[in-house]
């Protein structure tokens, strides 16, 4: 398969647009591993991000994005590793708080 028909495939599968947010951000798993990384791109269902401390696949973590400029931070009580190749991976966001929710459509227009 072209990789043309391969990237369409892939955003034809995306329920949310994402858009290009490099952001600090925090994580810590159910078993205690945690680090920081940075986002990537987000939307409202997830977000590539980027971190020295490897995510393991289909781990559910806790992520905490940090807005520049902002007193609060968007909050994903539970988000799971979908894919990753060691430095990078997409999260899909399983549960975000309604704050967290609002914050990205006012910030991100998404």
């Amino acid at each position: 398969m072209p990789l043309q028909h391969l990237s369409q495939n892939i955003l034809e599968r995306r329920q949310h647009p994402r858009k290009t947010a490099w952001l600090q951000a925090a994580f810590a798993s159910p078993d205690g591993e945690a680090g920081e990384g940075t986002t990537l791109d987000l939307s409202a269902g997830g977000c590539k991000f980027h971190s020295l401390s490897p995510l393991v696949l289909h781990a559910q973590i806790e992520i905490q994005i940090f807005i520049p400029g902002e007193h609060i931070f968007i909050t994903v009580p539970m988000g799971l590793v979908r894919w990753t190749d060691g430095i990078h991976c997409g999260v899909e966001f399983l549960q975000l708080t309604d704050l967290s929710r609002q914050l990205i459509r006012r910030l991100f227009g998404l």
